[in-house]
């Protein structure tokens, strides 16, 4: 396995949308200081306004969010139960 270092990290991020870098450097959490080290250096570089990286909000974070999760798969479940074996969509009320 390759190490990962600063400059293979800026050569990924080089070819990431705008949208990724700033998911690595807001997503404190899920990223190392080093990825978000250089997503913030990629950003600066692409001059993404300092305005619209402060204010940014982590989508993945919500997306993993336990809460959300478990209202998913309520919602699959009651998909599932709905769907007769015909697969025909049943709804209930």
């Amino acid at each position: 396995m390759a190490m990962v270092t600063y400059e293979s990290l800026q050569e990924q991020y080089t070819k990431l949308e705008v949208f990724d870098p700033l998911e690595i450097y807001t997503n404190k959490e899920a990223y190392t200081e080093l990825a978000q080290s250089v997503a913030l250096e990629e950003l600066k570089k692409r001059k993404v306004p300092k305005q619209d990286i402060d204010s940014y909000k982590p989508v993945l974070i919500e997306r993993n969010d336990p809460e959300v999760l478990k209202n998913y798969l309520i919602d699959l479940n009651c998909f599932l139960l709905c769907v007769d074996s015909a697969d025909t969509v049943i709804f209930y009320l």
